[in-house]
C-alpha cells in the first residue's frame, strides 16, 4: 500500500508480491493471456487474484461490464482486510471504447498514465491489472484489429516498466482461431486449461515491431 512520508522505506519482494493465478505462480511484469469459457470460469480466475492483491495492500485494477461490478467488488472486498481504495473498477467505453472506437496509441496513453498516477505519485509498491477482453468483439472484423494486437505486443513493454502483473482475458465461447492464435502470439505467457507457460510463439516487441 502507498506509504507516507513518516513510513520507514522498506524494501518489497517482488517474487513473492506477484502472487497467483489460477493457483499458479506468476511474476513481476508478466503480461499473461488466459483463456475461459463463461463468467463463472472467469470469475474463478479473477476474483481470487484479485482478492489477494488487495489483502496483499496492492493496487488493484479490473476492466468489465459494468453489470459485473457490484458482483467483483462484494467479493473481493469481503470480510477483515481489504479496503475499498485497493480496488479499481472500470468499464469498456470508459477505457478502451472511450473515443466510440478503439486506438491503440490512446489506451497505452492510458495505461502509462495510470502508472505513473499509481507507481510515482500514489507510491504503490505493486499492482494487478485484469480485463476482460470480450469489449474486443466489436473490432474482429475490422482495420482496427491489427491495432489491437499492435497494442497488446506494445503492452507487454509498460508491463515490464513497473512492479505489476497484466492479465488479459478471453472467452473461447466468442472468440475463435482467427482472434485466438494472433492474440496467442502478442503475449509472453499464455494460461490455458490450468497451465501457465511460457509462450514459445511470442516475439519480443522490439523484434516484431521492427519487422513490420
Amino acid at each position: 500500500m502507498p506509504s507516507t512520508p513518516d513510513d520507514p522505506p522498506r524494501e518489497i519482494d517482488l517474487a513473492a508480491a506477484a502472487g497467483t493465478i489460477g493457483g499458479l505462480p506468476v511474476a513481476p511484469g508478466d503480461h499473461i493471456c488466459a483463456f475461459y469459457r463463461g463468467t463463472a470460469e472467469r470469475d474463478s480466475l479473477i476474483l481470487p487474484f484479485l482478492r489477494e492483491g488487495v489483502r496483499a495492500g496492492h493496487k488493484c485494477i479490473c476492466i468489465t461490464s459494468p453489470t459485473d461490478h457490484a458482483r467483483i467488488a462484494s467479493t473481493v472486498l469481503a470480510g477483515p482486510g481489504p479496503v475499498p481504495g485497493r480496488l479499481q473498477l472500470e468499464d469498456f467505453d470508459t477505457t478502451y471504447l472511450r473515443s466510440g472506437s478503439f486506438l491503440g496509441e490512446e489506451m497505452l496513453a492510458y495505461w502509462q498514465e495510470w502508472a505513473e498516477q499509481t507507481f510515482d505519485r500514489e507510491g504503490w509498491e505493486f499492482a494487478r491489472g485484469v480485463t476482460d477482453m470480450s469489449w474486443a468483439e466489436s473490432i474482429v472484423a475490422e482495420p482496427a484489429f491489427n491495432d489491437f494486437l499492435s497494442y497488446e505486443l506494445r503492452a507487454t513493454r509498460l508491463a515490464r516498466s513497473y512492479p505489476q502483473v497484466a492479465l488479459c482475458l478471453y472467452d473461447l465461447d466468442r472468440f475463435g482461431g482467427n482472434v485466438i492464435i494472433p492474440v496467442m502470439k502478442v503475449h509472453p505467457k499464455v494460461l490455458f486449461g490450468g497451465i501457465l507457460v511460457d509462450n514459445p510463439y511470442f516475439l519480443e516487441p522490439d523484434d516484431a515491431l521492427a519487422g513490420g
